[in-house]
């Protein structure tokens, strides 16, 4: 009974370090990945930051836009660090940045800060955009979308942002037909006080043969349709109609 007693209390106080050490080995794996991307990045602190928190509020959409083999290569434990870094290196790669600094005259005491938050941004307005129209709509207008509307959007969702600060992007999915909402939203965006300052909008018009795609911000009190395109089609299917 001794014996069975004793080794109880091993087992025990065994597992009472590993509660104690398992959190400050994460903790220490954490740090260490962010410090791996303050030495390998110009990124601010406000950014990287910020990048986290957006990448955190979706992780499974990084994850779907990234490859897992380069993810797992850099060996890192917290997973969002590693996007982060993962989207930072396929979007301003070092000889892009060498590359600037001569076009610009910069030298190596000056400080190049590419601003990751606007290209998660980037990754989440276009995906709104798919997951609305869904591929039948997308193979009908996708390229026109992508052409006329894309970066218009992103360019206003980024000096939104910078201005007001960011907590939530809100995409297309929710309870209607194939998962999606059927009135006008595609996205929103909310600044860091909660408050929404700019939304996504397409509507149907002339018995759906155009779709007037437009956002809304905050300034006017989302009343005018900036950045207004009309796009002409064949009478369109309900939003987020796969191919069947």
């Amino acid at each position: 009974m001794k014996k069975i007693f004793n080794k109880l209390s091993i087992i025990i106080i065994f597992t009472l370090i590993l509660q104690l050490t398992l959190p400050l080995t994460s903790t220490a794996n954490t740090r260490n990945g962010l410090d791996l991307i303050r030495q390998e990045t110009n990124l601010t602190e406000d950014d990287i930051q910020l990048s986290l928190d957006i990448i955190s509020e979706h992780s499974s959409l990084f994850l779907e836009n990234a490859d897992i083999t380069v993810l797992n290569s850099y060996g890192l434990e917290d997973q969002n660090i590693a996007l982060l870094k993962y989207f930072y290196d396929i979007n301003y790669p070092s000889v892009t940045l060498n590359a600037f600094a001569v076009s610009q005259n910069v030298t190596n005491n000056d400080n190049i800060q590419p601003r990751l938050a606007n290209v998660l941004i980037r990754v989440l307005i276009k995906d709104a955009l798919k997951k609305k129209m869904g591929d039948k709509i997308k193979k009908e207008i996708g390229e026109e979308v992508k052409d006329k509307i894309e970066d218009k959007w992103i360019a206003a969702a980024e000096k939104e942002i910078d201005k007001h600060g960011y907590s939530k992007f809100v995409g297309p999915e929710g309870s209607g037909a194939n998962g999606i909402r059927q009135g006008e939203h595609i996205f929103e965006i909310y600044r860091k006080n909660g408050n929404s300052i700019m939304r996504g909008h397409v509507g149907l018009e002339q018995n759906k043969t155009v779709t007037n795609w437009h956002y809304h911000l905050k300034y006017d009190g989302f009343e005018y349709h900036h950045g207004q395109t009309l796009l002409r089609h064949n009478s369109l299917p309900a939003w987020g109609t796969p191919i069947k």
